[in-house]
């Protein structure tokens, strides 16, 4: 098993929310199934940023508080082990499903993607949906350009990107891979 401890941006669609969802688009799409992570234990703590910055006085305390989140998945192999084509069809393996799903991950970087073998045939898994947004909701924030700087693509990190006038796109999570 691995742990994964992290601090969520509070307003935003949580992790467990989001792989619910790819739950919901493994039931509808046989393709997916296998290629989803599994989520063995969840657990959002009740304190969060904002509690702590009430207790010190600070102004706006509720401004992008973040919360406390603790998740726990079956152990998976970093997919950089793999070469070649097995690299490629592992990537695309889910990746596509869930961006036509609506599930729009936004941070694809080699540590969000991994892979299992099952006897000789590997299965590709995307991990990392804390950045992650849905289609069909409203990000609170306004502002979808969510990521890592160093695996965004280009056009995603001008200003007019920033400013919510450029849409992300299929084509921007491949740039991040890339």
């Amino acid at each position: 098993m691995v742990v994964k401890i992290y601090w969520g941006e509070e307003v935003c669609i949580s992790e467990q929310e989001i792989l619910k969802e790819v739950w919901s688009v493994v039931a509808e799409d046989e393709v997916v199934e296998g290629h989803v992570l599994i989520l063995l234990l969840k657990k959002r703590f009740s304190v969060s940023m904002s509690t702590i910055r009430e207790a010190l006085g600070l102004k706006d305390p509720h401004k992008g508080s973040h919360t406390l989140f603790l998740l726990i998945f079956k152990k998976l192999s970093p997919i950089q082990e793999l070469k070649d084509t097995k690299l490629l069809n592992a990537w695309g393996q889910c990746h596509y499903c869930l961006w036509k799903a609506g599930i729009h991950h936004h941070d694809v970087s080699c540590r969000d993607l991994m892979y299992y073998r099952v006897n000789d045939k590997v299965v590709g898994m995307l991990n990392g949906y804390d950045l992650a947004s849905l289609a069909s909701r409203h990000n609170p924030l306004g502002n979808k350009q969510t990521g890592t700087m160093l695996f965004m693509a280009i056009n995603l990190l001008a200003t007019d990107s920033q400013d919510g006038e450029v849409e992300h796109l299929y084509h921007h999570d491949m740039e991040s891979f890339i």
